[in-house]
């Protein structure tokens, strides 16, 4: 039988969804209660008939790609790819199989922060009070609030500067730890305490494309839990808002050049 090839099998679909099998440091991605779903395509590369472009988008800020190795078979393809530099290294690995019945793709991703960006297993800590969120980028417009006009920039710090004092009525620090796996612990210390405690284990990304920026990813279920523990009761409404990039029940946390600052991340 003649061997399959990669280019005409693999290059005209758009695996996203539960449709793939999507591994992710050893989690599973694109099914129900995934903190990201991502979205597989493959282009040819005309100088190379042995590779394939693999690009993995709606998983981090930027978009993962990278050449990988395809080696044709009878009833699978199979593909193998590095990428080594800022801010991580990454190794892929899998399989498709075009089958009558479903094509099905398998991809298996090791995704590893390096010490260029961030010092892994390091603990930050943080100082919740007045001056603990700050504005990195303003925009210019007034708006009215409570029958008062304000400069957008200077409402948005004096919300920023209330948030603050309002966490350090209960939380009197917050510790982070990151590790290479590109999961973060969260700690904190409440008023009057000597120990922290742990709330919550996060995923986090930093964009290779956009200086000092770092995203942190909660799912619905983690934003309310550490807005509880950080405040100690619920809000209204979430402080982290969607970011685009993943699902509307996913959120995160930016930070700026050190500032903690709760936005939109687009």
């Amino acid at each position: 039988m003649p061997l399959l090839n990669p280019e005409s099998e693999m290059c005209e679909i758009r695996f996203s969804g539960s449709a793939f099998d999507f591994q992710w440091n050893g989690k599973a991605l694109g099914g129900k209660d995934a903190w990201a779903y991502p979205v597989v395509e493959f282009d040819a590369i005309e100088s190379d008939t042995t590779k394939l472009q693999l690009t993995i988008s709606s998983l981090l800020p930027d978009d993962i790609k990278l050449a990988v190795d395809v080696v044709p078979g009878v009833s699978e393809i199979v593909f193998s790819g590095k990428s080594s530099g800022k801010p991580y290294d990454l190794e892929v690995e899998g399989y498709f199989m075009p089958l009558e019945e479903e094509k099905k793709l398998s991809i298996t991703c090791r995704y590893q922060m390096n010490e260029s960006c961030i010092e892994l297993d390091t603990p930050y800590d943080f100082h919740f009070g007045e001056d603990c969120l700050s504005l990195i980028v303003g925009g210019p417009g007034e708006v009215e609030w409570n029958g008062q006009v304000w400069k957008k920039t200077d409402l948005v710090k004096d919300v920023l500067r209330k948030m603050g004092q309002r966490v350090a009525q209960r939380t009197e620090m917050m510790r982070v730890i990151f590790h290479a796996d590109a999961t973060l612990d969260v700690f904190v210390r409440e008023v009057g305490e000597e120990n922290f405690v742990q709330i919550a284990t996060l995923q986090y990304d930093i964009s290779s494309m956009i200086p000092n920026r770092m995203n942190w990813i909660f799912t619905q279920e983690q934003s309310r839990y550490v807005e509880t523990e950080l405040i100690g009761e619920p809000l209204p409404c979430s402080i982290f808002s969607p970011i685009s990039l993943m699902t509307e029940e996913t959120s995160c946390l930016c930070i700026l050049q050190g500032g903690i600052t709760p936005a939109h991340c687009i």
